[in-house]
This record gives C-alpha cells, structure tokens and sequence, in this order.
C-alpha cells in the first residue's frame, strides 16, 4: 500500500494526457504536492521510490505527464 502522494510504475503508466483530475484523482489519489501556475494551469506531484512525477493540467485535463529522477 503506498503512502498518500506515492504512485507506483502500474498505476503511473495508466495515466495518459487528456485524462480529468477525477481519472487521475481515481488511479493515482491524491498527490503529494499541488501547485496553481496561473488561472487555468495545476501541476501535481506525486513520487515513485527515487522518481518525480510530474502531471500539468491546462482546463481541468492533463497537459503533460513528466517523470524524472531528481539530481541529488
């Protein structure tokens, strides 16, 4: 069982761009960290062991999903 804001590689390769924050609140639950870029733009951020991943919303939809190991 993964902590809250934690995503493992089954679930996070279930997410694809176009999905709704529901989807995602649904697959994923809730992220670790939510940042507002703007009126219309979130990114939320979840972890996977020594993964970011990072999903963009642009109107409520995912834009962009990035994933990334973070430089120590």
């Amino acid at each position: 069982m993964n902590k809250p804001g934690e995503i493992d590689f089954e679930k996070f390769r279930m997410l694809s761009t176009g999905m709704t924050q529901a989807e995602i609140l649904t697959r994923a639950g809730n992220p670790k960290h939510i940042f507002r870029i703007g009126h219309n733009i979130q990114q939320w951020v979840y972890t996977d062991e020594d993964w970011l991943i990072e999903i963009t919303f642009t109107g409520g939809r995912v834009a962009n999903i990035d994933s990334y190991r973070p430089r120590p």
